[in-house]
């Protein structure tokens, strides 16, 4: 459901990104790299989103994912996509997730 921000003129679409943190424990941090990497790449592979992107924190290898999209609306609570993602991820350790609406210059 599409109950988010709406573009004010209506015949552009805009971007908007969704960011999952992700802070897992350091004696299972590389096994749940590795799993989140392979989840990622199935994401690339079949997502819709423009782009999926995975970042790791060099102080403490928390990880951050992003989903980049565009359309006339963004998603308020998040895509589909997003959401499921989060729930997976809740197992690795403490999720965070918001959603970020491009902001004209």
């Amino acid at each position: 459901m599409l109950v988010g921000s709406k573009n004010p003129d209506q015949g552009l679409e805009m971007n908007w990104i969704e960011v999952i943190k992700v802070s897992i424990a350091k004696d299972g941090r590389v096994t749940m790299e590795k799993q989140i990497t392979a989840i990622i790449s199935e994401l690339k592979n079949g997502e819709k989103a423009q782009a999926v992107r995975l970042y790791r924190n060099l102080l403490d290898g928390d990880l951050s994912i992003h989903l980049c999209w565009k359309g006339k609306t963004a998603e308020l609570r998040g895509s589909k996509t997003g959401n499921c993602l989060t729930h997976l991820l809740k197992e690795c350790g403490l999720v965070s997730h918001s959603v970020w609406v491009e902001k004209d210059a």
